[in-house]
């Protein structure tokens, strides 16, 4: 865990923690135990911070703000350990197109490869060339990620359990 990151809505920082480990680790680890054992997260753990930064100097629309998170340490310890055990499994579920999901791959590639495809495009060929845009900025806010997610889950073949629900959950307030 960073050092220098922000604290979220309990006040106490990455820093506080390592200082004060030897003081709260047996309280950090039973609370993060709990939540895998039981499925239960509570209301302190799961709450939140969300910060609406401005990307220019004088931004007056939404998409000029940026969103950050401050989530409390116990939640983000949390999912770190999820994220984990997910990484184990991701090249099994994560084909090699996701670039965005696969460690040192980078979404900016597939810009440099669709700038390609769109070059392609200009050449002449046997019925015509098109090509299809598609914005969904509008449509993440109205999508139902739970419902998404759970589905995801099932089609990859895991069960509906207390791990999947976990990290549904953990997602979902991702976003």
């Amino acid at each position: 865990m960073d050092v220098a990151s922000a604290s979220g809505q309990d006040r106490f920082s990455s820093q506080f923690y390592q200082r004060c480990w030897d003081m709260v680790s047996g309280d950090v680890v039973h609370a993060v135990q709990d939540c895998f054992l039981t499925g239960v997260i509570f209301h302190g753990i799961n709450s939140s911070f969300n910060i609406l930064l401005p990307k220019l100097r004088d931004s007056i629309l939404i998409n000029q703000l940026c969103l950050i998170v401050l989530s409390n340490f116990l939640f983000k310890i949390s999912s770190k350990i999820l994220a984990g055990r997910l990484a184990r499994i991701a090249a099994k579920v994560v084909s090699p197109q996701q670039f965005g999901f696969i460690r040192d791959r980078h979404i900016e590639d597939c810009i440099a490869l669709v700038s390609d495809c769109v070059n392609v495009l200009h050449k002449k060929c046997y019925g015509g060339n098109s090509a299809m845009k598609i914005d969904i900025h509008k449509a993440f806010d109205t999508f139902d990620w739970v419902f998404f997610f759970a589905e995801f889950f099932r089609l990859l073949g895991f069960p509906l359990c207390l791990w999947t629900g976990l990290t549904i959950f953990f997602i979902y307030l991702g976003f």
